[in-house]
C-alpha cells in the first residue's frame, strides 16, 4: 500500500475553503506565518486560536541590551586610565571612541514618531541608564504593553524612517559605513598616516645609507693618508747621517 499525501481543508465554508496537500503531516504557512502539524484524521471542523508570541521581542530587545553593555565595556577597557600606575588604554582620549558612545547613547534615549504616538522612546518599556553608562531592562513594562497594545509596541520600533530600529541603523550606518561612516573615515585618516609615515622612514633610510656610504669612503681615505705616513715615516727612520772626511796638512 502506498503512502498517501495528508489533506487539509483550511475555511469551513465550501464556498470559501480550499484544500492543500503535504507529503507529511506537516503544512507550511497555511496562512502567512502559521504552521500546521496533523496530529490525527479529523472527523470534524477545528477551530485554532492564534496569539502573537511576544516572547520573540522581549529576548530580542534583551539581546540588544546585553550587546550595548558589551560595547560599553569593551570601550571603557580601551579608554581606561589608572592614575595609580599610569596605565592607559590604547585609545585613551581618542575622539572617535568618545564620539561613538555619545551617538550610541543619543540613540538609545532617542524620542522617535510623532508626539500623539503612544509610545516614543525606550525607557518606557523598561530601558533605563544605570550610573555605569550601561542599560537596564524591567521586562515587565515591556510585557505590559505586550499585553495590552501590541500595536503600539510594533509601531515604536518598525515604523518606516522615524521607527527606532530606523534610527538606530541610521547611527550605526554614520558610524560603521564603508564609504563616508566617521570610523571609515577616521580608519582612512590613519591608514594615510601610516603611509606618509613608511615613506618618511624608507627616505630617511636612504638618507642614512647615503651618509654611511660618504663617511665610510672618508674613513677609507683617511686610513689610506695614515697608512702612507706612516710608511714615510719608517723609511724616514732608516736614514743613517753622513760622515765628512777631514784631512790635516
Amino acid at each position: 500500500v502506498h503512502a498517501q499525501d495528508s489533506i487539509l481543508q483550511v475555511g469551513a465554508d465550501p464556498a470559501t475553503a480550499f484544500l492543500i496537500t503535504s507529503e507529511t503531516n506537516s503544512f507550511d504557512e497555511v496562512v502567512k506565518g502559521i504552521d500546521v502539524d496533523i496530529r490525527a484524521v479529523g472527523s470534524r471542523s477545528a477551530t485554532i486560536d492564534i496569539t502573537p508570541n511576544t516572547q520573540s521581542v522581549v529576548d530580542n530587545l534583551s539581546r540588544f541590551v546585553e550587546t550595548y553593555n558589551q560595547f560599553v565595556d569593551i570601550t571603557n577597557e580601551l579608554t581606561k586610565f589608572n592614575s595609580e600606575t599610569n596605565e592607559r588604554g590604547i585609545l585613551q582620549g581618542d575622539s572617535i571612541v568618545l564620539r561613538a558612545v555619545s551617538r550610541m547613547s543619543s540613540a538609545v534615549l532617542v524620542r522617535t514618531g510623532n508626539s500623539n504616538e503612544k509610545i516614543r522612546t525606550l525607557s518606557e518599556l523598561g530601558v533605563q541608564f544605570d550610573d555605569q553608562g550601561k542599560i537596564e531592562f524591567d521586562e515587565t513594562k515591556l510585557q505590559a504593553y505586550l499585553d495590552s497594545d501590541l500595536a503600539a509596541v510594533e509601531e515604536f520600533f518598525t515604523k518606516e524612517d522615524v521607527g527606532f530600529a530606523a534610527k538606530m541603523e541610521a547611527t550605526l550606518k554614520s558610524m560603521t559605513d564603508i564609504v563616508d561612516g566617521s570610523i571609515t573615515q577616521e580608519k582612512n585618516v590613519l591608514n594615510a598616516s601610516i603611509e606618509q609615515t613608511e615613506v618618511r622612514v624608507e627616505e630617511l633610510t636612504e638618507l642614512m645609507e647615503s651618509k654611511k656610504a660618504r663617511l665610510l669612503n672618508q674613513f677609507v681615505a683617511m686610513e689610506n693618508v695614515l697608512n702612507s705616513l706612516n710608511t714615510q715615516q719608517e723609511a724616514l727612520g732608516t736614514l743613517q747621517p753622513v760622515k765628512s772626511n777631514s784631512s790635516s796638512s
